[in-house]
């Protein structure tokens, strides 16, 4: 009796992996030119800044997913601007450093400007650091 059931349980995972892998392909073959990157790729990346809260950064993705995550004030130690050197140029991008000392990268796909970077990260330091105003 044992040996039949562990027999039906084999089979029942054979016929569960089959299913599986007949929707990935029903799902690999949905996705325009078989590329996960064409449904995967950015359209917006957003950080809102709440007064005594924290930061809410979004991230939309063409096949609409979106990616919220919040960042409590309490969490945060500090917002800074670094710079990537790659062979042929360099990239500045805004990282949130938190207290755990983890960083977290902001607008990973749109790298916007030095110029508009250190606009954001000025308002940003305004309105979740007032204390600590700079000049």
């Amino acid at each position: 009796k044992c040996q039949e059931s562990l027999s039906w349980t084999i089979l029942l995972a054979i016929v569960c992996l089959i299913l599986s892998v007949a929707y990935l392909c029903q799902v690999y073959e949905a996705i325009p030119n078989g590329r996960l990157d064409s449904i995967l790729s950015v359209v917006q990346e957003s950080v809102l800044v709440i007064k005594d809260l924290g930061l809410q950064l979004t991230v939309t993705y063409k096949n609409g997913y979106r990616s919220v995550r919040f960042l409590t004030v309490d969490n945060i130690a500090n917002i800074v601007i670094n710079e990537a050197i790659t062979m042929h140029m360099v990239i500045f991008y805004m990282s949130v450093l938190m207290k755990n000392e983890e960083l977290v990268p902001l607008f990973t796909s749109s790298y916007p400007r030095l110029r508009e970077l250190t606009t954001m990260y000025h308002k940003m330091n305004n309105v979740l650091f007032p204390a600590k105003r700079l000049r």
